[in-house]
């Protein structure tokens, strides 16, 4: 709640809307500030790319014991039209119209799959037919044990060009 908060604030002031539907007690080993900065990501392109009067929909739950899923939507009547595949390509801006309306260069969602990559995670986008597009990252929840052979907790490790320290994390959205 503490990422979308101040999103929240601005999808208001443009008249959208933001629904959330987090999961209680959700944890994962990784670092806290890149988590923050991958939801931070996410909900800046989803109120972005939402349709004046629609909804852009969070949600952070447990899949099974192993692994948790956040998933952002969004409204977007013209997302149908966009290809999904090319989303994480550096600089690739899906609707160059809105490139001088909205800023950005273009970056975004590329660093936020290097973040989702780093944590051993994935991040994949969805056409929802007409209705906009779904984001959905998987972030693995190891056990402590399953962590050893990459590093000691609190040590720094170099995976896909990111200096990471592994921390325990209560995820808040």
């Amino acid at each position: 709640n503490e990422s979308i908060d101040p999103y929240e604030l601005v999808a208001n002031q443009n008249e959208k809307n933001v629904v959330r539907e987090i999961e209680p007690d959700v944890q994962i080993k990784a670092d806290e500030s890149k988590i923050r900065q991958l939801a931070t990501i996410l909900i800046d392109n989803a109120i972005k790319y939402c349709d004046k009067g629609g909804t852009i929909r969070v949600s952070l739950s447990r899949i099974k014991s192993r692994s948790i899923e956040l998933r952002m939507s969004n409204d977007y009547a013209d997302g149908e039209s966009i290809d999904c595949s090319r989303f994480f390509d550096r600089f690739y801006r899906a609707d160059s119209a809105r490139t001088q309306k909205s800023g950005g260069y273009g970056i975004g969602l590329s660093a936020a799959r290097a973040i989702a990559e780093a944590h051993r995670g994935s991040i994949l986008a969805e056409s929802r037919e007409g209705r906009g597009t779904l984001l959905r990252v998987s972030l693995p929840c190891p056990r402590p044990e399953d962590l050893q052979h990459l590093c000691q907790p609190d040590t720094p490790y170099r995976a896909d060009g990111m200096d990471l320290a592994l921390t325990e994390l209560s995820v808040v959205l």
